[in-house]
């Protein structure tokens, strides 16, 4: 068994993220009114890029959620049709970096962040 949506009051939608809020039956029987949930329509990546000296290639990305520019990972979504491996190799640059290095890229891992809150399960993720 799993729990069951019994309503759902839409907050905001739009083409990058939606929030809901549903009201949930568990098996036990708990029933949660107010559960809110972050629905995001595609899945991301993250790529990660070493060279032969175990080197990591960063990006400097500015985000306004935290007001500052820091170094990260080179990250994208990936867009409807497209393949998570298709979304890694998307950028030239990073098409051009593994090809340097001689590497092929594979997924390592597929997750779920903030399970608690977020819905659907990233592609290529176990059940």
């Amino acid at each position: 068994m799993k729990p069951e949506r019994l309503a759902r009051t839409v907050i905001y939608q739009s083409q990058w993220v939606n929030l809901f809020v549903d009201k949930v039956q568990f098996p036990n029987g708990r029933i949660i009114e107010q559960h809110h949930l972050l629905d995001f329509e595609y899945p991301a990546v993250i790529v990660v890029i070493e060279d032969e000296r175990q080197r990591l290639l960063l990006v400097r990305v500015c985000r306004y959620t935290t007001g500052r520019t820091d170094w990260e990972l080179p990250a994208g979504g990936v867009e409807a049709g497209e393949t998570v491996l298709d979304a890694a190799f998307c950028r030239e640059e990073l098409t051009r970096r593994a090809s340097q290095v001689g590497r092929t890229l594979d997924q390592l891992a597929a997750w779920r962040p903030q399970p608690a809150t977020r819905g659907r399960r990233p592609r290529g993720a176990a059940s």
